[in-house]
């Protein structure tokens, strides 16, 4: 995950960048190497996606679009997941675009339903943003990171 403001890269106080995929969130037991019985990054990540689809992603995709409701289900139940995190982050920083990255933004158009019903709250808190998928695909988060290693050498 990373954080622009004004095209910059947000850091924390050590200088670190922040680990929003550590959130603890509700959900099913998904315990990570963070220490948190479930965190975000447990249930939103690509991994998480593949072992939600039993690693058959892009085929239950296929099937997603082709109007199969079962299929279609699991990317429900997958962006109510990512949801859920964004949902924290959203009531914290409240900008106005999200950009969904990483192998998973090839299923945005499946996930977004989920995603936005999670994100639906009393009136005045819920968020009203664009949501789009990287423009470079599983390559966006490499690709910023080398563009921000190479902007603080």
């Amino acid at each position: 995950m990373a954080l622009l403001c004004h095209g910059h890269a947000a850091r924390t106080a050590d200088g670190s960048h922040p680990e929003a995929g550590h959130l603890a969130v509700n959900g099913p037991s998904a315990p990570c190497y963070c220490g948190l019985p479930t965190c975000w990054e447990q249930l939103a990540s690509r991994t998480a996606l593949d072992r939600l689809t039993d690693n058959r992603s892009t085929e239950l995709a296929i099937k997603a679009r082709t109007g199969d409701p079962d299929a279609a289900a699991v990317f429900d139940v997958y962006g109510r997941r990512v949801g859920t995190g964004l949902g924290t982050l959203l009531t914290l920083v409240k900008p106005d675009r999200v950009v969904i990255g990483g192998g998973a933004a090839r299923y945005l158009d499946l996930a977004e339903t989920g995603i936005r019903r999670s994100l639906r709250r009393a009136p005045g808190f819920t968020a009203v943003l664009e949501l789009r998928a990287a423009e470079l695909g599983d390559l966006a988060g490499a690709i910023g990171a080398a563009i921000l290693a190479r902007r603080t050498a």
